[in-house]
């Protein structure tokens, strides 16, 4: 028997056929199906099976590289409600204590500085160069965004 299963052909009929014959009739507990067509996620999500969609994660990600090439929104968290992000710190942090960054409503995870990342002790003031991985709720993104150096 398989602990999981990547349903992954360029087929979104023969994805759910299999991820759900995988489930319902193998008990595979992990099944994951990847899906082209994003007008379809509806119908894997009412079948209660766990998808990933690269075109729309692709689409999103040439935007960002094209638009906000010093931010990189790395993941959403639940349902979109919290933001996992890779942001060149912006001129106005420089100096700024990681626990200061946006009024204290983001986290800094980890600080890439000088090719090195570490998960910064709380008195880490940012540094210019610095890339922060934030994680923030999902408002605050915009203004992210608008700090955000263009390279």
């Amino acid at each position: 028997m398989a602990d999981a299963l990547a349903a992954t052909t360029q087929s979104d009929n023969e994805n759910i056929v299999a991820a759900r014959i995988a489930r319902d009739v193998y008990k595979v507990p992990r099944v994951v199906a990847r899906v082209y067509n994003p007008g379809r996620r509806e119908v894997y999500e009412r079948l209660g099976l766990q998808t990933v969609m690269s075109t729309s994660w692709g689409a999103r990600r040439l935007e960002q590289m094209l638009l906000h090439p010093g931010l990189i929104d790395m993941e959403q968290i639940g349902h979109g409600d919290v933001k996992l992000l890779n942001v060149r710190v912006p001129e106005p942090w420089y100096g700024m204590a990681v626990t200061e960054v946006c009024d204290g409503s983001a986290v800094v995870c980890a600080i890439e500085r000088a090719g090195h990342v570490f998960v910064p002790r709380t008195t880490e003031r940012l540094q210019a160069d610095d890339l922060a991985y934030l994680c923030i709720p999902a408002e605050l993104l915009p203004q992210i965004v608008a700090m955000a150096p263009v390279a």
